[in-house]
């Protein structure tokens, strides 16, 4: 059987590394979020993803083209991605 999810994740991961982000994560007492950053020394957007779908399949298409003016991080909310709560009581 084809996974068609796995195809697609590929080619969006190819495209925001493409236009410069990189893959990273920020771990606390409670949280892990996982968001992907140009990190340049541009002026910061920061862009969310709405609900449906990860942030990288809501943005791919526009940060290559924002990431020339300004420094792009993309970032999961909780419970997408790989971004979610350490323990099941913390939201």
């Amino acid at each position: 059987m084809i996974n068609f999810y796995s195809y697609a994740e590929r080619y969006v991961s190819n495209q925001m590394k493409k236009a410069g982000l990189q893959k990273k994560e920020i771990r606390t007492q409670d949280f892990v979020v996982d968001y992907w950053d140009s990190a340049t020394k541009k002026p910061c957007i920061f862009l969310l993803n709405g609900f449906g779908a990860n942030s990288e399949f809501q943005w791919f298409k526009q940060v290559s083209l924002l990431q020339n003016k300004y420094r792009v991080v993309v970032v999961n909310l909780l419970y997408f991605g790989k971004s979610f709560p350490k323990s099941g009581t913390c939201y």
